[in-house]
C-alpha cells in the first residue's frame, strides 16, 4: 500500500512540477521578420562590378585565360577608373558621384568587360 501510494505521490508530482515549469517560462513573442538591406544605387552596383572586374583579372591569370599583358593592360585601365572616379568626387561638394558620372565610369568598365567575358552595364 505504501509503494502504491509513493508511485502515486511520484507520478503526481512529476505532473505537477512540469505543468508549473512549462507556465513559468514565457512564450517567445514572434518577432517581426527581418529584411535585408538591398543598396541598389548606381554608385554602389558601380563598386561591386569594379571589384567584380578586379576579381576576376586575379582569377584570369591564375587560371591561365589572360596573358601577362592583358592583365597588365586590365589593371591599368582600372587603376584609370579610379583615378577619374576620385577626381569626380573631389570636383562635386558633396564628394558623391552623380548619376552621369557613374554612367561615364560604366563606359570606361565596359571595355575592361569585352576582355575579361563580363555582361557591360545598362547605364
Amino acid at each position: 500500500m505504501k509503494r502504491l501510494l509513493y508511485i502515486v505521490a511520484s507520478v503526481l508530482f512529476a505532473s505537477l512540477t512540469t505543468h508549473v515549469f512549462s507556465a513559468v517560462q514565457p512564450t517567445p513573442a514572434a518577432a517581426p521578420p527581418v529584411k535585408p538591406v538591398v543598396n541598389h544605387t548606381p554608385e554602389f552596383q558601380y563598386k561591386m562590378r569594379l571589384t567584380n572586374q578586379t576579381k576576376l583579372i586575379t582569377i584570369g591569370v591564375s587560371k591561365g585565360k589572360l596573358t601577362k599583358q592583358q592583365e597588365k593592360d586590365l589593371r591599368a585601365s582600372i587603376k584609370t577608373v579610379r583615378q577619374q572616379e576620385a577626381s569626380f568626387k573631389k570636383s562635386n561638394s558633396d564628394h558623391k558621384l552623380t548619376p552621369d558620372q557613374v554612367s561615364q565610369l560604366n563606359t570606361m568598365l565596359d571595355k575592361n568587360s569585352q576582355v575579361l567575358g563580363e555582361t557591360p552595364s545598362s547605364n
